[in-house]
């Protein structure tokens, strides 16, 4: 018996074959070329961590299944934001290279996080700074 909410076999593999013909035209991000500099260079390991407040996960799958249940659930969630607002002034490590350059670095943690997603409202990058 055919089940609408479950795509068939044949379905699967005609949706593979297919991205499989596109995938060598499609790309996520051009690549300009270049490594970073802590790839092929030693850098202080010594580096500003800023560590995001565990999250109660049980309540936030508790509050999942509660908006599920009522008659216009809302969208899957993929991720709970934490406001911050961190920069090169107030947060990070500055590292000056060999050649005078700098390079700013901060790592951020976030307890039994599955991923840490990043969002910038500000975002500049001079000419030579790639």
């Amino acid at each position: 018996m055919f089940d609408s909410r479950k795509p068939s076999w044949l379905y699967i593999a005609m949706m593979m074959a297919v991205m499989q013909s596109w995938g060598p035209g499609l790309f996520g991000q051009i690549s300009q070329g270049g490594r970073p500099y802590s790839f092929s260079s030693t850098v202080a390991d010594s580096i500003a961590t800023r560590t995001m407040a565990a999250l109660d996960v049980a309540a936030l799958v508790a509050e999942d299944e509660l908006e599920a249940a009522q008659d216009s659930p809302v969208p899957l969630r993929f991720g709970y934001a934490f406001e911050v607002s961190l920069g090169l002034d107030n947060a990070g490590t500055w590292t000056e290279l060999p050649n005078g350059d700098r390079v700013w670095r901060l790592r951020i943690a976030a307890p039994d996080a599955y991923s840490i997603n990043l969002l910038y409202d500000e975002f500049w990058l001079p000419a030579r700074g790639s």
